[in-house]
């Protein structure tokens, strides 16, 4: 039997030459280029059914293969133009939605219960909310990139630090 799983490390170079019949591309967001995705579907082409599923959480930079896909996905969810090779499931918060509320990190979790732990969520959101500052740099980014899939920047968490300190006395400047 021909059949088999390989795992393949992040250099593309390495990949040219492949023919799979599918493929499995986990934690999309973290991969510095399209390179490897692109070798992946190109191999991919001589296949009847080929078969790729990309499987991430969101990430903080808008310019990766990751974004770019997720785009796609929701042009196509949102129906602006059709697609029918592409299927994708997104679950996040809705926009304005409150990040500290349980109901957001249901929404965003369909695990939420199972290997998603209420109580871990409950215990770093209390953390983070009692340390402003690292709720806006490190704790609230982290939670809204890794458990509620929303995509943020580093000008986004930046932002939102300016504008938290513009209540205090120090002056900031932007």
């Amino acid at each position: 039997d021909a059949s088999r799983f390989v795992a393949l490390g992040a250099d593309a170079d390495t990949t040219d030459g492949l023919r799979p019949h599918g493929g499995l591309i986990d934690e999309l967001h973290a991969h510095k280029n399209g390179d490897l995705v692109a070798v992946i579907e190109t191999g991919m082409g001589t296949r009847r059914q080929p078969l790729l599923f990309e499987i991430t959480t969101a990430g903080d930079d808008v310019q990766t293969v990751c974004f770019q896909h997720r785009d796609y996905v929701c042009h196509v969810l949102e129906e602006l133009f059709a697609d029918e090779t592409w299927f994708g499931f997104i679950t996040t918060i809705d926009d304005g939605m409150d990040w500290q509320h349980e109901r957001s990190w249901r929404m965003a979790n369909p695990n939420y219960g199972i290997s998603v732990k209420p109580d871990d969520l409950r215990r770093k959101c209390a953390a983070a909310t009692r340390m402003p500052k690292r709720v806006l740099d490190v704790d609230a980014m982290t939670t809204a990139i890794v458990l509620l899939t929303v995509w943020m920047s580093p000008v986004t968490t930046f932002c939102q630090s300016a504008a938290a300190n513009v209540t205090h006395p120090t002056q900031v400047s932007i």
